[in-house]
């Protein structure tokens, strides 16, 4: 994280569904980290990974290093009096939650998008050495590297299930060939 510049940011893949969102940062990560929704398990395990997503936003907004990212910025409190004229679009998590209970978010896409607008806001505010842009950068990751896991587990699951049926299908095809000779 430390010494990249927002070139290096922007090439970096991730979460390719979501197309290219223009000046949205792309975090360096290892490329076995790198987490992209697999799709094609249907709406329901969409929904699984969309509770699990905001479960884990959850644990990140419980962590001390959160706290700036909790509540909407308030440029004299913060004492940041041009935050509204540099960002074009503020998000923080306790808006993405409530988003989240209005239900905003369809699938698990629309809700990193907005997490990952609350890392590029930070970034083009503070820069990417600060603190805070550091602490946002880790939510991130900790987000994608979880969601991968679970998302694997789901998918092994769901393999394991489509395989089942398939084998049983078979198994009956093969008894009724059996039966009719």
């Amino acid at each position: 994280m430390h010494g990249a510049d927002d070139s290096d940011l922007l090439r970096t893949p991730f979460l390719k569904r979501l197309g290219e969102l223009e000046g949205v940062p792309r975090i360096p990560k290892k490329a076995n980290e790198e987490w992209e929704p697999r799709g094609g398990m249907g709406e329901k395990v969409e929904m699984k990974l969309l509770r699990k997503a905001f479960k884990i936003l959850n644990k990140i907004i419980k962590r001390g290093d959160a706290s700036p990212f909790n509540r909407p910025v308030d440029p004299i409190l913060d004492d940041c009096e041009d935050y509204f004229s540099r960002i074009e679009s503020p998000m923080e998590y306790h808006k993405i939650q409530e988003n989240g209970k209005i239900g905003k978010y369809i699938s698990v896409i629309d809700l990193v998008r907005d997490i990952r607008l609350v890392v590029r806001n930070c970034h083009q505010y503070n820069g990417l050495s600060h603190d805070f842009s550091v602490a946002a950068s880790k939510h991130l990751e900790m987000l994608e590297n979880k969601m991968k896991e679970y998302e694997d587990r789901l998918y092994r699951k769901h393999s394991i299930k489509s395989m089942e049926k398939v084998v049983k299908i078979c198994a009956r095809a093969n008894v009724r060939k059996w039966q009719k000779n």
